[in-house]
Formats: C-alpha cells, structure tokens, sequence
C-alpha cells in the first residue's frame, strides 16, 4: 500500500501540472520586467558600481524574486477550494498527521518556484548575464528563491485558513511585492538618489537575498549577504511553514 502522506504530496504535484496558470504569471512577469528595466536604463551599466558585469547582471535577482509574487499564492487557494469543498475536512480522517496535506501544498508550490527561478536565471543567460557562478550559483539562488517563496505561500496558506478569505493570498504577496522597491533592486545602493530609501534598504530582507543572488550567480557584491540571505530566507520557509501547520486546527475545529 503506497504512503498516505506521498498520495497528497503527488495529488499537490499533479494540481500544480494540471494548473500551471500562477507558475506561468510569474514567469511571464519576470520576462516583462527584465525586457523592460533593461531596455529603459540598461544603458547605465558600463557604469563601476556594476561591476564590469553589465545591467542585466545586476537586475536578474529581480526577475528570480518578482516570479515568488504570483507563484506562491497557488497552495492558499487550492487549500481554500478545498475547504469549501470539505476535502479537507474528511482528510481529518486519514491515518496522517492533520498538517501533511497543508505541507504538500506548500510543497509543491516550492517546487514550482525552484523550477521557475531555474527558467528566469536561463532568460537572463539568453539576455546577456554571465552566469560565471556556474551550476552551483544557478542551484543556490534557486534555493534561495525557494526557501523565501515557501515562506510567503505558507503565510498566505495560513491567512487563508485562519481567516476564510482567499483574497488574503495576493495581499499577501502584493505587499511583499512592494519591499522589491524599497531594495536595492535597479540600481546600487549607492546610487540611490535619497538617504532615507538607502536607509531603509539597509533591512529590508529583499536587499539581501538579491544582493546575495548577485554574487552566485554573477560573481558580484559582497559574498557575506550570502549566509545572511540563506538565514532569512531559512526563517521565513520554516517560520511560514510552522505558522501554516498550527493553523490547521482554525480549519478542523
């Protein structure tokens, strides 16, 4: 008899496939945005600040992240059509822990994420970003895109089941969204015209997981936003995940 809890995790792989329309929002948006930003003022990247790497270079950390937006709202509303349904109810009956189901959820969101990083860090290849990171840089950013996607789809996961609103996904992620430009995203901190916006990128988590993408993928920044970036990119899955889980009993009580 085949493992209860590897027949959710397959049935969540399989809604994914069947359903790839948030994976392909996201990976749409990502394309946009660096055909975009490049087009409009790539033309400054001969400037030092960038490395001698090139803009595109610098700006595909924002197509890797700006794809989480779109792609990890798709386990909180298959959790809520499953609660409507009462699927998720009966599952309360199967010889499971009452958290798998929202795990394999979360799960396979991930997966999709760490597929789409792997697809935009491919683009911007085509686009002209030296991958000089190699097969380790291309792994370690997608890690990391999947650990901080995981992390906000768990979050929406559980705003979702504490409070019944499916809307609650894309705020979720439309507020995460807006820290892309309060982070060093288009341009070096110290090009940033305003004081106050380089102070506040100083902690935005965002700042540090694209700076830290910067340097797998093209060699560029400094490689202490690395361990930086894996910790609050750690935080945030296992946090977002453990939050997702406790919120199961809002559901079955």
């Amino acid at each position: 008899m085949r493992n209860p809890g590897l027949l959710i995790i397959g049935r969540a792989l399989k809604r994914l496939v069947s359903n790839p329309a948030p994976l392909l929002s996201g990976l749409g948006m990502s394309a946009f945005f660096l055909f975009v930003y490049d087009a409009a003022i790539g033309g400054i990247g001969f400037l030092p600040e960038f490395g001698g790497a090139g803009y595109m270079a610098f700006l595909l950390p924002m197509g890797v992240v700006s794809l989480l937006f779109a792609s990890s709202a798709g386990s909180a509303q298959a959790l809520s059509r499953d609660i409507v349904s009462g699927y998720f109810q009966r599952l309360a009956l199967a010889p499971v822990p009452r958290s798998a189901f929202v795990i394999a959820a979360i799960l396979a969101d991930a997966a999709g994420i760490f597929a789409s990083s792997i697809a935009v860090l491919g683009l911007g290849a085509l686009l002209g970003a030296p991958l000089t990171g190699g097969l380790r840089g291309v792994l370690g950013t997608a890690a990391l895109a999947t650990l901080f996607g995981g992390g906000v789809s768990a979050a929406s996961a559980a705003a979702v089941m504490r409070t019944g609103k499916v809307e609650l996904a894309g705020t979720i992620g439309s507020a995460v969204f807006m820290l892309l430009f309060l982070a060093p995203t288009f341009v070096p901190r110290e090009l940033m015209g305003a004081r106050w916006l380089q102070v506040v990128s100083a902690w935005n988590p965002l700042s540090y997981l694209m700076e830290a993408m910067r340097v797998l993928v093209s060699g560029l920044g400094d490689p202490g936003a690395v361990p930086i970036a894996f910790a609050i990119a750690g935080a945030a899955g296992l946090g977002g995940t453990a939050l997702a889980a406790m919120s199961v009993r809002k559901v079955l009580n």
